[in-house]
């Protein structure tokens, strides 16, 4: 019996009417409750509800109240937006001196989960001055009303590196709390990308090049004539004829004199792409295809041999149907682009929003303006800040950082203390 009423159970309609019955045929609540086998108190409460209200239908609560009003929820989801990178916890507190009631951040929350809003990623994209948004805005509203026809007749070109440190962070592991640093829960990646290769293809309605991989070395304009327009955008230029359109990226390498010439040589048209324009060239989601596929490998390659071969089996395996889709997508491109004005942490946002201003990080895709300093630290101190200018060689680390600042540093502090550095190579050459 005890371990039967341990388990709560609510009373059908029948039952509470047959119970209800009995009370009123003069049964006491004591002999009634034995006689169905539930608590007395569950009787009584049942009797009394009767007597007050007239009726013995179960009455649902209404739950623990809310912590907050329709006002409140509304003044939560405007702070977010206006502020979109400010986190729960700020919000709740902006909120509770607002109100002057304490609200939690999982309150918060859930009030914008309830409102749409939704904490993700920023996008990342180039910074664009507002020449390169005219310039691609007058290109989208020039190629926005093209059908499949026109964007059949480009080549869409790209380069891209991929290296054998992978640097997805689509990867998600299973792993208890507190078992962050446990090796089997690491990825290893260098810092500045490890070693890898730089690749380039062409798509289009229907066909494709093969994956070229450039050997080692950068490219330049000769490079590029040799192992890209002659032997690749020259043959599709005569399969197709006259009505080819070669599209490639404002790269320095695809803009030099010799390229210019080779093009005009072989009689073929560039089409004009807008600078700093990454996004609106559907060849970017295959190289996010290669990339996943890659690091979906069940054995990932470890040289750059397995690598090369590995991104040449992926991109013979990619299906053709789906660089169509890109393609086709387009008019797609250009709408959004003109749609969105053009504009580009975790931010809170509506579905569909992620090419809001507020919603974008600008960000360059090679190194910004900045400044190298050096410092060290010690249980006893620390030493002057250096800002060092320029490239820092193996000589200038002995004369500006190891003489002037180390032999200085370390004696003053413990005559038995021992220095630490890195091991680039800077140092390496210099101790």
């Amino acid at each position: 019996m005890a371990n039967n009423q341990s388990v709560r159970r609510h009373l059908d309609a029948f039952t509470r009417g047959r119970i209800i019955g009995k009370l009123e045929e003069g049964r006491s609540v004591t002999s009634v409750a034995a006689e169905f086998g539930i608590a007395h108190s569950i009787v009584s409460r049942l009797w009394s509800q009767f007597q007050t209200s007239g009726t013995a239908i179960r009455v649902f609560s209404s739950g623990r109240p809310r912590g907050t009003t329709p006002a409140d929820d509304r003044y939560i989801v405007l702070q977010a937006r206006r502020n979109r990178r400010q986190t729960a916890l700020e919000i709740a507190r902006h909120t509770t001196q607002a109100t002057g009631r304490p609200i939690s951040r999982f309150t918060v929350a859930r009030r914008l989960h309830g409102g749409g809003l939704f904490a993700r990623r920023p996008v990342r994209c180039v910074p664009l001055t507002p020449a390169h948004r005219r310039r691609r805005s007058l290109w989208c509203r020039e190629h926005r009303n093209w059908g499949d026809n026109e964007w059949g007749r480009v080549l869409f070109t790209d380069e891209s590196r991929f290296s054998l440190s992978s640097d997805s962070h689509r990867i998600l592991i299973w792993r208890e709390r507190g078992s962050r640093n446990h090796p089997s829960n690491i990825i290893e990646r260098d810092r500045y990308g490890g070693r890898g290769v730089r690749v380039w293809v062409g798509i289009m309605l229907g066909s494709r090049t093969d994956l070229h991989i450039f050997d080692a070395g950068s490219v330049n304009g000769t490079r590029y004539c040799n192992e890209i327009l002659l032997p690749y955008v020259r043959l599709f230029r005569g399969a197709m004829g006259l009505q080819f359109l070669f599209m490639d990226d404002n790269a320095p390498c695809h803009r030099t004199v010799a390229a210019e010439q080779l093009l005009e040589s072989e009689a073929i048209e560039r089409m004009d792409w807008p600078a700093r324009s990454p996004d609106l060239n559907p060849i970017e989601h295959v190289w996010d295809f290669l990339g996943r596929r890659l690091a979906a490998r069940t054995l990932p390659p470890v040289t750059i041999r397995g690598l090369r071969l590995a991104l040449q089996d992926e991109w013979a395996a990619m299906p053709q149907q789906l660089i169509d889709t890109l393609i086709l997508s387009m008019g797609r491109r250009c709408e959004t682009c003109l749609a969105d004005h053009d504009v580009r942490l975790r931010v809170r946002r509506y579905a569909g929003e992620h090419c809001l201003p507020e919603c974008v990080i600008e960000r360059h895709s090679d190194l910004t303006p900045g400044v190298m300093v050096w410092g060290a630290i010690s249980y006893h101190g620390q030493s002057n800040l250096l800002r060092i200018e320029g490239n820092l060689n193996s000589n200038r680390y002995v004369r500006e950082v190891l003489q002037p600042e180390v032999s200085r540093f370390l004696p003053s502090r413990h005559p038995g203390a021992i220095f630490q550095q890195d091991a680039h190579d800077t140092t390496k050459t210099s101790t």
